[in-house]
């Protein structure tokens, strides 16, 4: 699925709210809704298979709430189209992120190359500490 499809989707499908913001904004903030709260129900999204919904919910579990809906709260500008846009954005990113498989790590051996270069250090660091060992003058 690519990126403008879902942000499509999510901005046909996100409950917006506002509320008062903390942070910049002088007096506005005791005065102006800016904050921006979106939620978006995981059930309904007909975009997603049962497989990718349950990939999203595994990935995106602390910030799913009991009604099974992901909630991103923005409150980062003073303006509150601002904050909007930046919560559709990181809600778009959020799910994209989840759905991305990741790639199985290779097992790989270290090359002959580094095996010695480990040694040579190890002998290295010996020789300083056999430098640090008691010196006898009585011999």
């Amino acid at each position: 699925m690519d990126k403008q499809t879902i942000q499509n989707w999510v901005k046909n499908h996100i409950e917006l709210s506002f509320g008062r913001s903390s942070g910049p904004g002088g007096q506005n903030v005791n005065k102006l809704s800016t904050k921006a709260t979106a939620k978006l129900s995981l059930s309904n999204m007909c975009a997603l298979t049962d497989d990718e919904k349950d990939r999203v919910r595994l990935y995106l579990k602390n910030r799913i709430n009991n009604e099974d809906k992901i909630v991103v709260q923005v409150q980062e500008q003073r303006k509150q189209l601002q904050n909007r846009e930046i919560a559709i954005e990181r809600m778009t990113n959020l799910i994209l992120k989840s759905l991305k498989k990741k790639k199985k790590r290779l097992k790989t051996r270290p090359t002959q190359a580094s095996k010695e270069k480990r040694i040579m250090f190890k002998k290295i660091i010996g020789e300083k500490k056999k430098q640090r060992e008691k010196v006898d003058y009585d011999e």
